[in-house]
């Protein structure tokens, strides 16, 4: 069984990137966890009663909150009905990264999934900070998903990663199912330096990506968010997977670049799995 953990402000980026997870995992048996970071605000002890009932503050917000988020995934159920989906939903007042760090841990989820406003590609107004701080750190899969983005059968998924990149089954399981789940096609792109070797890691793709249709391209010279735009204008991929050890300088570079850029070329959906060498 699948585990998704889905983020939610209640906005139409929100559920279009839920609705568009669950159609990518159509076939599965998926568990499906609904959390809403509610932001926490500053009271003074004596305040936290609300004025002439016995509930508190902290009590009302979470049963509004709560109330809000149920009726949304109520609404979730109620488009897709897919009788193999089951639903949870969850409520958190922490800081909002931490608040995702503990639900990935408490439900066991596989993938984060998270929606953006697509005003900017990547870089949205409302999720904005708060995906590029997940991006900065969490250690797990997160799947962006912008507004403008729809759901199309997945035909061609672009793998992003570089040669500090040591590919191992648990970095490319989830680019592996999916392009298994839908007979699509992987091209593999290696961002590559002078200094990179010239092979081809054929042992490493071949042990790796058993089983599924692949290519292989290498490019060299040029920025993570250049490749992606220059593969996207010979290719029309459906997916891209970022696959770059989040200490080294390709990934560090890409997430300081989206983090000044004001627009940013619409994007496929884009699912980041990072990973820290030793």
């Amino acid at each position: 069984m699948k585990n998704l953990l889905v983020l939610t402000d209640f906005s139409k980026p929100a559920e279009n990137a839920a609705l568009y997870a669950l159609k990518l995992f159509e076939g599965s048996i998926l568990k499906c966890n609904v959390l809403h970071v509610q932001k926490s605000a500053y009271f003074v002890a004596d305040d936290l009663m609300v004025s002439g009932t016995d509930q508190n503050l902290y009590e009302a917000l979470f049963e509004a909150s709560k109330n809000h988020v149920n009726k949304w995934t109520e609404n979730l159920i109620l488009k897709l009905n897919n009788k193999k989906h089951s639903f949870e939903t969850k409520i958190d007042f922490d800081g909002f990264v931490d608040a995702v760090e503990q639900a990935v841990l408490s439900e066991k989820a596989d993938m984060v999934v998270i929606g953006s406003n697509g005003a900017s590609g990547w870089v949205e107004k409302l999720f904005g900070t708060h995906t590029l701080n997940l991006l900065k750190n969490l250690d797990h899969p997160l799947l962006v998903v912008t507004a403008k983005n729809t759901f199309a059968p997945l035909k061609r998924i672009l793998l992003v990663t570089d040669f500090e990149a040591d590919l191992n089954f648990e970095m490319l399981k989830w680019p592996v199912f999916l392009a298994k789940n839908s007979k699509a096609h992987i091209h593999v792109l290696k961002l590559a330096t002078k200094e990179s070797p010239h092979h081809h890691d054929p042992l490493e793709i071949l042990e790796n990506l058993e089983g599924v249709a692949y290519h292989f391209h290498r490019i060299e010279g040029v920025s993570v968010e250049m490749a992606i735009s220059s593969f996207e204008q010979l290719f029309e991929t459906q997916l891209t997977a970022i696959v770059l050890d989040k200490k080294g300088k390709n990934y560090i570079q890409f997430i300081e670049k989206i983090n000044h850029l004001t627009e940013l070329p619409e994007r496929s959906p884009t699912l980041f799995i990072p990973y820290k060498s030793k």
